[in-house]
């Protein structure tokens, strides 16, 4: 009984692994970055220049840290992952979008050609 306990619990553990390792090496990776801004990067005496700084770093960080999850999920080619949910979610929409900007600018094309 005590192996049957072990394997599954082996797997449970290597299961979190595998979903757990690309945010823990993304957070690594960003706080490597934010680190770096704040080691290069004085931080401003004033107010507004604190809250840019903040507001930099955070974005930088962020940036940072979706890039590499996104490389990460690209890397492993999981598509049952939620990256891959909405990556669909994100082209889905770009594609809506792009579809209605195409239609709205052969719309005006048409319009000019009829007040010719």
């Amino acid at each position: 009984m005590s192996s049957c306990w072990e394997e599954q619990s082996s797997l449970e553990i290597r299961e979190i692994v595998d979903i757990m390792w690309s945010p823990l090496a993304s957070s690594l990776v960003m706080s490597i970055v934010v680190l770096s801004i704040k080691l290069y990067w004085e931080i401003p005496a004033t107010v507004t220049g604190r809250v840019t700084y903040v507001v930099a770093a955070s974005g930088i960080g962020a940036l940072v840290y979706a890039a590499c999850v996104f490389l990460l999920w690209r890397w492993q080619a999981n598509p049952d992952s939620a990256e891959a949910w909405i990556w669909r979610q994100v082209t889905n929409i770009l594609n809506d979008i792009c579809g209605r900007i195409r239609v709205s600018y052969r719309q005006m094309l048409c319009a000019k050609e009829l007040h010719k």
